[in-house]
Order: structure tokens, then sequence, then C-alpha cells
């Protein structure tokens, strides 16, 4: 191999070229030791790393004088380009904003957990390249507006302790125009034209927006934004005084994750038009029964309609869902004819089938799902023989059975499985 020159420059000795140091860099994962170590090398390696390194700063303790100090006179501010704080702190932390605030490259800051006032909000309205935001504070609408003229942000979570006090500051979403992604859960969100205001977002493709009072005439607003492929709208009366809010969300055709749980739905029927959907979440409703439009969902693989009043009426539509992976359907009336036709999903890998009248003869249905590797189905009515047929199960992992009719002797044989395939047993 051919020996490079070593060139002197600044008193210093550069034994490889730029690039080659940037390659070395490339391959080093650990950024305390590249600021810590590789940064002492020499005034070359310095120089690459301030000008090439991209750092990501994550606080997973309480923040302490100490850390701010050494924040403060860290030479690697302009590195760093995303930060997360992790912990919650009870008092106000505006004062590390105005260090976050210097971070010139910073295009994602996450302090969800750092209780920040108004100055803080003054000091992060000036990160112009931030892109996404996540946010808790403890101001008033009126402080927020200069997050509302971030207009470059694409991604922003606001925190729900405090937004109670926001509702009239949410009207100006309207300017985001560049959002994607938007999350206000249990924002207290009730007034028509702060929904009429994210309506006009029509670059958002994820919206998490639950336990809001969004009712029927918010879901129609909502129905605008049809480059929606992500939507969480839980716990917000979607289905109240009536089902033209359901009407309005079934338009959103490019969806592919919808979670509607605990809304007054009685039927999944619309939904059934959102043929791109591969997560449905509808638990905690009023759905007596499954109709046969659900099999038109062909691309679903996770469906949760857990905490329902489906009885055995719908056991053959289960039968007919070949594609599902994940299937939550506890508290309902399942019995042992739908337990035979959940067992003819020969994919499915995450089974919770609690709290239902699943007997022996349905315990032995389930037991020939060879693929299940997740199985909850406590609080039924399984004997030792429906446990003895679970033991078939060899790939199972994980397996929920308590509160059935199981003896000593069922458990024994349980136990048994326990050792030869280490499945952890939940008794």
């Amino acid at each position: 191999m051919k020996r490079l020159k070593t060139q002197r420059s600044d008193q210093s000795y550069e034994i490889f070229s730029d690039d080659i140091c940037c390659e070395i860099i490339s391959y080093i994962d650990d950024s305390k030791f590249l600021m810590q170590t590789c940064s002492f090398i020499s005034k070359q390696w310095l120089n690459i790393i301030l000008n090439y390194s991209k750092f990501l700063l994550e606080f997973k303790k309480k923040l302490t004088n100490k850390m701010e100090s050494l924040l403060k006179r860290s030479q690697f501010l302009d590195c760093i380009v995303g930060v997360h704080v992790e912990t919650f702190g009870s008092k106000d932390c505006s004062r590390y904003c105005g260090i976050f605030a210097k971070m010139s490259q910073l295009t994602k800051l996450d302090i969800s957990g750092l209780k920040i006032g108004e100055d803080g909000i003054k000091a992060i309205s000036q990160l112009k390249q931030l892109k996404s935001l996540y946010l808790y504070a403890d101001v008033d609408s009126n402080a927020l507006n200069g997050v509302f003229e971030m207009t470059q942000l694409t991604e922003l979570d606001i925190n729900r302790k405090q937004c109670h006090r926001w509702n009239g500051g949410f009207k100006k979403l309207k300017q985001l125009t560049n959002l994607k992604k938007l999350c206000a859960v249990g924002c207290c969100i009730d007034y028509e034209d702060v929904f009429q205001s994210i309506s006009q977002l029509d670059q958002l493709t994820e919206l998490h927006i639950a336990s809001n009072s969004l009712y029927s005439d918010g879901a129609k607003l909502i129905g605008k934004l049809k480059n929606l492929t992500i939507l969480d709208i839980s716990y917000c009366g979607v289905c109240i005084p009536h089902n033209e809010g359901l009407e309005s969300i079934s338009e959103l055709i490019n969806l592919t994750y919808l979670d509607c749980a605990n809304n007054g739905l009685r039927s999944i029927g619309p939904i059934s038009k959102l043929e791109n959907l591969t997560f449905l979440r509808v638990s905690l409703n009023r759905i007596s029964s499954l109709d046969e439009s659900i099999v038109k969902l062909k691309k679903l693989t996770n469906l949760d309609v857990g905490y329902n009043s489906i009885s055995d009426q719908s056991a053959e539509v289960f039968s007919s869902m070949k594609q599902l992976t994940s299937l939550f359907i506890q508290e309902n009336n399942i019995g042992d004819k739908s337990a035979k036709s959940i067992s003819e999903i020969s994919q499915l890998k995450n089974l919770c089938i609690d709290s239902n009248i699943v007997s022996d003869k349905g315990a032995k249905s389930i037991s020939t799902m060879e693929n299940l590797t997740e199985l909850d189905i406590r609080n039924n009515d399984i004997g030792d023989d429906g446990a003895k047929s679970l033991t078939r199960l060899t790939k199972l992992k994980t397996l929920r059975i308590a509160q059935n009719n199981i003896s000593e002797e069922g458990m024994m044989t349980l136990k048994k499985l326990k050792y030869s395939t280490n499945v952890v047993i939940h008794f």
C-alpha cells in the first residue's frame, strides 16, 4: 500500500485526507466517542466533525444544572439536528429552550417531557429550520401564536395536559400549511371552527385527535382531508347524534390505519369502503354483529373489535378474513362456533379472545392454529381437555389462560409446555 504523504498544516500533521477521515467517521456510531475522543486527535478531525457530523441529543434523566452548563459551553451545538427530552420536569424549564434555539441545524425537537412557559415558546419559535415539534406548554392560547406562525413545520404534537386553555389558539392551525402530521389528543377541542381550521390542512397524511368533541359535524369536516393515510378519532363521539360522521370518514379512501374506538358505532358498514385499510380498531362500541361487508377489506391484517357485543351469529365472517395476522375480540359473546371459524385464519399470529364463552371444544379448534405466537384466552370456560389441546401450539411465546376451569393436573400439563418450549404462561 502506498503511504500517504504527511503534510504540515497549522502546526498539526494531517496523515489522512479529509475524505478518508470522513469515511472513518461514517463508521463510528458512538456520538460520545466522536465528541470526547476523536475531536481531540487534531484540528483537522475537529473541523471535520464540526462540519460534517450530525448528532441526535437524548435526555433520559431529569435535566440538571450541570447538563445545562455543559450544553451552553458545547462547541457542537451546530451539529445537533434532533433533541429528545424523555423525562418530565414539574418546574418551568423555559431556560433550556434558549439553548435549543442556538442549535442552527435543529430540525426535530421533542420536549414533551419538559414543562415550558411563554418565554420558552418565544425561543422555540425562532427556530425557522425546525420541521418537527413535540410540545408540552403551560401557557394560554395567545402565547402559542409563535408556534402557529412556524409555517415550515411538517409535524406538530401538542401535549394534552394544558390544551383546554388553547381552543381559541387552535383556530390558527390553518396557517401551518406544510403540516403532514398533527397530534392533538385529549385537547378538549369542541369548537367547530377549530375543526374547520384543521380541515384546511390539505397536506396532512397523519392525524391524531382522539378524546376531543368531534361528533358527527366535526367528522364531516375531517372527511375533507383526502390525503390522510393514518387517522385516530377514538373517543370522539363520531356517531353522535347521528351516523353521518362515519359516512364522511368512509370517503377517506387512502386510509391504511383507522382507530375509531368508543364512538357509538352500531355497525362497521361504511368503513368497508376503505379498501386500503391494514389496521382497524373499533373496540368499545355497540357492535352486535359483523356483517359480510367487512370481508371487502382485503388488505386488513390487524383488527380490534374488543368490548362490543358480537355473538356467534358472525362466526362465518372470520373464516373469510384469511389475511389477518392480529385479532382482538375480547369481552364479546364469542363461543365455540366463532372459535372454529377463527381457527381457519391460518396466518393469525396474535389472538386475544379473553372474557368470552369459549369451552374445550373451541380451545381444540384454536389448537390447530400453528402460526399463533400470542394467545390470550383468559376468563372463558376451558377445562383440562382444552388446556391439554393448547400444548400443540409449539410456536407460542406467550399464553394467558387464567380464570378458566383448569385443575391442578391441567396446570401441570401446561407447565410441561412451558419447560419444553420456553413459552411464557400467565396462569
